[in-house]
């Protein structure tokens, strides 16, 4: 095998899947530590929610891999 290959295989096999789990614990940590907070902030005052839905609602679809 090429140096080419092993380093694609490399890439796809190792990198990539670590870098995907790194932000899949992060994400999940981020949203256990901020989401109370962020949800008590949002839904008190009418006038926020709109601008913050518009922020959160493409997050999934970025982040899902």
């Amino acid at each position: 095998m090429n140096q080419v290959l092993q380093l694609r295989e490399f890439r796809d096999n190792y990198l990539l899947h670590g870098i995907r789990e790194s932000v899949h614990d992060c994400v999940n940590v981020c949203n256990y530590t901020f989401d109370p907070a962020v949800a008590i902030f949002i839904d008190p005052p009418p006038p926020t929610k709109p601008p913050m839905q518009v922020i959160l609602t493409p997050l999934p679809g970025i982040l899902t891999p």
